[in-house]
């Protein structure tokens, strides 16, 4: 994985990232962006006004952006464009408590270029985190802080996207949550109170202390699910019966639920661990399998020992590579 060191302000940090992945995010808004002439016409209304929303309650992300397309030299548009898509698909499983201490793991599963690395961010304001994300965004797709609190998240693509545009991309938010929040309990206050567009989201949260949940987001309402035996985790549906309505009738993500749960209550291996945690994440057996054949990465991060492992492909085929964070 390649390991981007970026600090400052908003600006600076968008601009170090923009130039040090430079070539990668060309690649990147040239592939996301084919679509884009026909969607600022059909979506113009949207992307407007989530633009505006963005500058009126969060302007550090286009003071960010504005930096990676100075730095990249890339169309300022385009590259908002990239950042308001949702194209990721991944499993994410938690454990309150192991033999190796809170755990956080995640497979993310995308069948196309992802063009991933690792960010260390050392912000003027807000706590230093770590954060996985595709090059030329601002959003984790999975991160640790300098306090501890993990976090990961399953996309939930809605059956019926509310058309009101007056919130935060839900994407954005956990970049806030990250950088700001030092529980899981700050985290849930802040992820709950936050109005989101568009998109529903399982985020996923664990702290040094092993308060972990999934917060089963949509714009319309969310829910915080606790942990079962020790163990929250998620894919990309919602399970919450008040929102399990919202999400697109998919038998697939659900089903990967389901065989994450039946590996979990047939485990024969004694106390839950980051062994077996690797052994969810690298089944690869029968219909329904949790390491697909889209898997990009998979990482497991100790909010206890401040440290990531990351397996750069197939987590059953490569393994894990330690990766201790310095803040």
């Amino acid at each position: 994985m390649i390991l981007v060191h970026v600090g400052g302000t908003p600006y600076e940090i968008g601009y170090q990232h923009g130039v040090q992945l430079r070539a990668l995010i060309d690649g990147l808004v040239k592939y996301e962006t084919r679509d884009y002439d026909r969607a600022v016409v059909e979506r113009s209304a949207e992307l407007y006004q989530s633009l505006a929303y963005i500058e009126r309650h969060a302007p550090e992300f286009v003071e960010e952006l504005n930096g990676i397309a100075d730095g990249a030299q890339v169309d300022y548009g385009r590259l908002l464009y990239v950042n308001l898509k949702y194209f990721h698909y991944c499993t994410t499983v938690s454990f309150s408590h192991s033999a190796d201490g809170p755990l956080l793991g995640k497979n993310l599963d995308y069948p196309g270029f992802c063009f991933l690395a690792v960010f260390r961010v050392l912000p003027d304001r807000g706590l230093p985190f770590y954060q996985i994300a595709c090059a030329g965004t601002v959003s984790p797709l999975g991160g640790l802080n300098a306090h501890g609190l993990a976090l990961g998240h399953s996309v939930v693509f809605l059956k019926d996207v509310p058309k009101h545009y007056d919130g935060l991309p839900v994407s954005f938010l956990r970049r806030q949550v990250l950088q700001s929040c030092s529980t899981t309990a700050e985290a849930v206050e802040r992820i709950v109170a936050t109005p989101t567009i568009r998109v529903g989201d399982n985020i996923v949260l664990n702290d040094r202390s092993g308060n972990t949940c999934v917060i089963e987001k949509a714009p319309q309402a969310s829910r915080v699910l606790g942990p079962v035996d020790g163990a929250a985790y998620c894919s990309n549906t919602f399970t919450h019966p008040e929102l399990r309505e919202l999400a697109q009738p998919k038998d697939e993500p659900v089903q990967r639920f389901g065989q994450v749960a039946a590996l979990l209550a047939e485990r024969t291996d004694g106390a839950l661990s980051a062994q077996s945690l690797e052994r969810v994440l690298g089944y690869a057996d029968g219909a329904c399998p949790i390491r697909r054949k889209s898997t990009q990465i998979s990482y497991i991060a100790y909010p206890r020992q401040l440290m990531m492992k990351i397996a750069d492909g197939y987590p059953d085929v490569h393994g894990y590579e330690d990766f201790v964070l310095t803040f």
